[in-house]
């Protein structure tokens, strides 16, 4: 494959950080501009072969020169997998990478992010859409009720799978129309990029039901308080669903209202699991949680925050060695632990209630939930809310032998 070339070298810009896993050392690569989607993790000693990668040897070459300094031979076809990997996620200055470079800086250029999920999620005609929509919203009895909210937890399921989801979806946004809220603060599961633990975007969202507007002034006064401490990552933004799922139901109950939304993408727990730090307890979590609440309030705006969250993700197609059908049950009690503290508002004893199972269960909504109750708290000054659940349920995907839990909760 790469006898007769140079080897490209691996791009100068990427991050090595090294963690322990299950007593095992390990790197993980990562490209924080965003050209590469996802980190590579490989073992440490595999450093020593990475520093060989310089653009300077030929495959064939580069063979040798790891026997020559490393005292050891490798595999030919194991280092073509190791340099396939690297090229197809673009951490090498590669042809690839440099056609990728240019098709993302083109997008970030954009002023309007166009919607990635229409005629996959939910169909791509505004009428098709507005019907499945209504569809969606008639799955609970719509509650005569004088209460309102401006905290809610919604998930960010597939709605093609049908009832299981519209029923949680549904008195969720029955309850959200009864707002008069004129900003909607989306906090949105990362799938996709870990820039930062708060990743916004400057973009207006554009769906088949029109335009969604950013709040741009939120977003200015965020970076005079914040600076370079402001992360902007459009590439996270790109393909993620869970705020475009939730901007099509906000603009279908909103039909004809003015009202802006903060797009705003949580990053991983994962350090801070792993080190069982509460993430309140770190300087750019709680300063971006302040500063957001800063922002709003001097702006006087009647603010809804909403956490786009799905619970847990177990089974075979989560690499899990066993199938979920069984441990539905189990997984409706240990999702119930959960719950019982985020509707007390406790966001401490949520994640600790996560950490100590080394987020076994991987709760996808981990950064957004807490985020939504650390914001609670400090807009409230401390004043708690009591957490009300709308509705639970879990998806059985047989075919897959795996599942998936989320609910809706609105705090009162």
């Amino acid at each position: 494959m790469f006898d007769d070339f140079i080897v490209p070298c691996l791009r100068e810009d990427i991050e090595i950080d090294i963690i322990t896993d299950n007593n095992e050392e390990l790197a993980v690569l990562t490209d924080k501009k965003g050209y590469a989607q996802q980190p590579v993790v490989i073992p440490s000693y595999f450093l020593k072969i990475i520093e060989l990668i310089d653009g300077q040897h030929t495959f064939s070459e580069l063979l040798k020169a790891i026997k020559a300094h490393l005292k050891f031979e490798i595999e030919p076809s194991i280092l073509i997998d190791i340099l396939k990997e690297f090229n197809n996620r673009c951490y090498l200055e590669s042809s690839n990478y440099y056609f990728t470079k240019y098709q993302l800086d083109y997008y970030k250029s954009l002023p309007i992010r166009p919607a990635v999920c229409k005629g996959m999620t939910y169909p791509e005609q505004a009428v098709e859409l507005e019907l499945e929509l209504n569809k969606i919203l008639s799955e609970c009895e719509v509650q005569k009720t004088k209460e309102n909210t401006n905290f809610v937890i919604v998930p960010h399921i597939d709605f093609s799978i049908g009832k299981i989801a519209h029923e949680v979806y549904a008195p969720a946004y029955q309850l959200i129309k009864n707002s008069d809220a004129d900003l909607y603060v989306i906090f949105g599961t990362s799938h996709y990029g870990n820039s930062d633990l708060f990743m916004l975007s400057e973009k207006d969202f554009e769906t088949p039901l029109g335009i969604a507007m950013t709040d741009k002034e939120i977003i200015n006064d965020l970076q005079k308080i914040l600076g370079e401490k402001l992360t902007i990552d459009e590439l996270a933004h790109r393909y993620e669903h869970s705020i475009e799922l939730q901007i099509i139901l906000l603009q279908y109950i909103n039909k004809g209202k003015d009202f802006k939304i903060l797009p705003v993408l949580t990053g991983s727990f994962h350090n801070f699991v792993y080190k069982r730090l509460q993430p309140n307890k770190d300087d750019s979590f709680f300063n971006f949680i302040l500063s957001l609440n800063e922002a709003i309030k001097s702006r006087n705006k009647k603010p809804m925050f909403i956490a786009s969250a799905d619970f847990a993700h177990i089974g075979r197609k989560f690499q899990d060695n066993f199938d979920a059908e069984p441990a539905l049950e189990q997984l409706k009690l240990e999702d119930a632990n959960l719950i019982d503290q985020i509707v007390k508002g406790d966001s401490e004893a949520f994640f600790n209630a996560v950490a100590i199972e080394n987020d076994k269960r991987r709760i996808c909504g981990l950064a957004p939930i807490y985020s939504l109750l650390e914001t609670q708290k400090l807009y409230l000054n401390n004043e708690k809310l009591q957490g009300k659940v709308l509705k639970y349920n879990q998806w059985n995907e047989v075919e897959t032998r795996s599942a998936v839990s989320f609910a809706s909760i609105a705090f009162i």
